[in-house]
């Protein structure tokens, strides 16, 4: 007997060729993710953090990959950033997209942050 349905999860975090980052409400409420933090990804040990690089109010100017929620209450989060996104999509050998699964929450030198899985992206 053969599942028809193949995938029974959804991913967490979506990195696109265009630049957007989509980040759902598991990964967001891990990292403590509010409207304007800024976000980014790191290489530790040979895995991929994505982590909070700003939080909001403590920074002036304009960065790349800053968040915002993708409609009014809501707890996705969105951001841009075509650097990131090109590096992440390389990263995993894919093309136009990278839609990856989270792991364990870490501290890091720059706050918390949270393990990317690139072996099996969607």
């Amino acid at each position: 007997m053969r599942d028809i349905v193949t995938r029974q999860r959804r991913h967490d975090v979506a990195f696109h060729a265009s630049g957007r980052i989509d980040i759902n409400r598991s990964a967001a409420m891990a990292l403590g993710l509010q409207r304007d933090d800024v976000v980014s990804v790191a290489r530790e040990d040979g895995e991929y953090v994505l982590y909070v690089k700003a939080k909001a109010g403590t920074y002036a100017g304009r960065y790349q990959g800053r968040c915002y929620p993708t409609s009014t209450g809501s707890h996705n989060f969105r951001a841009y950033s075509v650097d990131i996104c090109k590096a992440v999509i390389k990263a995993c050998g894919r093309i136009t997209d990278a839609r990856l699964f989270t792991g364990d929450v870490v501290e890091t030198e720059d706050g918390i942050g949270i393990y990317l899985i690139t072996r099996n992206p969607q």
